[in-house]
């Protein structure tokens, strides 16, 4: 239970610090960074907390939302490009594994907490 609650109360402090800093979404979308925007949509999926996994999807929107970040000219001018923003920020590959864990709705036997988690990244 204590390793759960540490992760919820990480994911509200990561949450606060995207939504409000510009700079922990550009550190977060950074190449240099270990733990980066890939790694929070997979655990806003898989986490076993869901609370976790509502406030790392919060995450996940907060960085998709921010179309600077998936722009690679430094002049701030040229125009946004979705098709630059999908495969940068790889909504693209979150999306289709949000898709396959929610096809798991139909089957005979699921994880509910698998459907949440993808329901939220969704």
């Amino acid at each position: 239970r204590e390793e759960s609650d540490l992760l919820d109360e990480c994911s509200i402090c990561l949450e606060s610090c995207v939504s409000t800093f510009r700079e922990t979404r550009v550190a977060l979308t950074s190449s240099e960074i270990c733990y980066g925007f890939n790694d929070i949509a997979g655990q806003a999926v898989l986490s076993i907390s869901s609370k976790t996994r509502r406030h790392l999807s919060r995450i996940m929107g907060c960085l998709y939302e921010d179309h600077c970040l998936w722009n690679d000219a430094s002049d701030l001018s040229e125009k946004f490009s979705i098709s630059q923003w999908l495969e940068k920020s790889g909504l693209l590959k979150n999306a289709e594994m949000c898709r396959e864990i929610l096809e798991k709705a139909f089957e005979s036997s699921f994880v509910a907490c698998e459907i949440h988690g993808a329901a939220f990244l969704g």
